[in-house]
């Protein structure tokens, strides 16, 4: 299936099925035990210490530590518990204690958040695209990295192969110092690797670019990760899974018939679920070597075109699919589902928890990306649970919030905002919303900036935006920054559960309701009024 010109230790390019050159390098970084990895560098907590994140009653995130002692994803608390008497637990953040405290929150008041994974996520994406032209998002904790461009440039370069050869086998990290006997080695799926054949070459290219991700990903940020190097996506991800956690697996062309001869379905994606039964039941095939004996044509019987080639290759190692880039999602949700209600008070504090929501992910997108939606739009179910509808209602972003999301946009980190004193509540936003409908944008748009970033006349004197420097101007902490955008969050979180309560008023006989989403759809990017040109 996968062959190699020039003989064993020649200097031939890997040859996929119809004969075309496989020279791509494809990584797959899987990170280890994510949510739980998040929590022990949050609070400190050395990676020996058992960990597990909780949410409500159960357990979704457990660390390597804890998993050692029997604990599992899915476990009861409890369960857990007397599994590991000295488990940490860590309940996922949550939106709408009454005071704050994750402890007094429950199921039928509070909503989950997992905003905090989605910025540390976003940070580790950050590490990826140093690395990676083409990086396409898998989910929150794993991607596929198209490395080619990369290790095109080492081969043209040069470098002692033999030696990093050695330095990735004897689990040195790139600061000199070795991690261990067994935790950050590199594995070689039937090696060894040979340093005269071309692809090999270009293999280890991409397992020198691997060991700089990982360690850039455990010094920079403090998380381990997993990482899979191959010549396609679905060989890169089965190697991420084969050693973990801490570890590098690289796949050889020549390996690829011998390893998945014994390989379980569950192992290749797509393959574990559904079809993997089907397959067993049918056919009783459990690996992808048995799946091999079964004609293309009764795999396209049984599962049509499309799927049934796309199971004759995958068990053979086979997928010509490119590493994409994702487009930005046009829309974002929050939702909640709850016992049936007609009370307006009660919906109105569910809207509330919801904009919470919304306003982080919104705010955090404003200054990442600089666009702004276009529109706001409720869904809500009426009914009882054995019979219900489903119904939706929406509206145009209102003004005050796209000030607002503009004033957050105008610096896209805390460490770019200027100096200056923190003077004038959020709260002033909906005011100078006001001034862009009277007096025009550009006065309305630089008292939205000013009031919502601290930047204002002192003492007569007018702050200089681009240097953010004034004649009197104090270092802004970052604390205080963090401060400011709280502030801004809840603000905005008000105007969204405003907006969202009204839409949810012109609604006809929606009661009893029981599940509500509000959402921010349509983003573009700043119109020309908005943008912040400084």
């Amino acid at each position: 299936i996968i062959r190699k010109e020039g003989g064993g230790g020649g200097g031939g390019v890997a040859m996929g099925d119809c004969g075309v050159p496989s020279s791509s390098v494809i990584l797959h970084v899987d990170l280890d035990s994510f949510y739980a990895a998040v929590e022990q560098v949050r609070l400190g907590l050395p990676r020996e210490q058992p960990l597990a994140v909780q949410q409500w009653e159960s357990l979704i995130a457990v660390n390597y530590a804890a998993r050692a002692s029997g604990v599992a994803r899915h476990d009861r608390v409890s369960e857990a518990v007397r599994k590991c008497p000295d488990l940490h637990l860590v309940h996922v953040e949550t939106i709408g204690s009454d005071d704050g405290r994750i402890a007094a929150a429950s199921r039928g008041s509070a909503k989950v958040s997992l905003e905090r994974y989605r910025q540390a996520s976003s940070q580790v994406f950050e590490i990826f695209h140093c690395y990676a032209d083409i990086c396409e998002r898998a989910s929150i904790d794993e991607a596929y990295l198209d490395v080619t461009n990369k290790v095109d440039e080492m081969i043209q370069k040069g470098c002692d192969w033999d030696s990093e050869l050695h330095h990735l086998l004897s689990c040195q990290s790139y600061d000199g110092n070795v991690s261990g006997s067994e935790k950050g080695a590199m594995i070689i799926e039937d090696g060894p690797l040979s340093i005269c054949n071309i692809t090999d070459r270009r293999l280890l290219a991409g397992a020198i670019i691997a060991a700089q991700i990982r360690f850039s990903t455990r010094t920079e940020l403090g998380y381990t990760c997993s990482v899979g190097i191959a010549t396609n996506k679905l060989l890169a991800k089965i190697a991420s899974a084969r050693h973990k956690p801490d570890q590098q697996t690289l796949i050889l062309p020549r390996s690829v018939p011998g390893l998945m001869q014994t390989l379980p379905l569950r192992k290749i994606k797509l393959l574990g679920g559904k079809i993997g039964e089907e397959l067993a039941e049918k056919w009783n095939c459990t690996n992808a070597g048995e799946v091999q004996s079964l004609p293309l044509a009764t795999l396209v019987s049984c599962f049509g075109d499309r799927l049934g080639h796309y199971v004759w290759k995958a068990v053979r190692g086979i997928q010509e699919d490119k590493v994409q880039e994702k487009q930005i999602p046009k829309s974002m949700l929050a939702a909640k589902s709850f016992q049936a209600t007609s009370d307006l008070l009660s919906i109105r504090k569910w809207l509330g928890i919801l904009a919470e929501e919304l306003s982080m992910r919104m705010l955090h997108d404003a200054r990442k990306n600089h666009r702004q939606p276009h529109a706001l739009q409720l869904y809500y179910r009426c009914g009882s649970f054995q019979q219900n509808s489903d119904h939706s209602k929406s509206c145009s972003m209102p003004p005050s919030v796209l000030h607002l999301l503009s004033a957050a946009a105008a610096w896209s980190t805390p460490s770019e905002l200027p100096t200056a004193s923190l003077k004038g509540p959020p709260s002033r936003i909906e005011e100078h919303s006001r001034n862009f409908l009277e007096n025009g944008v550009d006065e309305a748009q630089d008292s939205v900036l000013m009031t919502a970033c601290g930047l204002e006349d002192r003492g007569g004197q007018q702050q200089d935006v681009k240097s953010g420097r004034s004649g009197d101007a104090t270092p802004l902490p970052c604390e205080r920054i963090e401060k400011t955008l709280t502030e801004t969050t809840k603000e905005l979180a008000k105007l969204l559960q405003e907006a969202s309560f009204r839409l949810f008023q012109r609604i006809e006989g929606p009661f009893p309701c029981m599940r509500l989403a509000i959402a921010a759809s349509g983003y573009q990017e700043w119109p020309a009024q908005f943008k912040l040109v400084y």
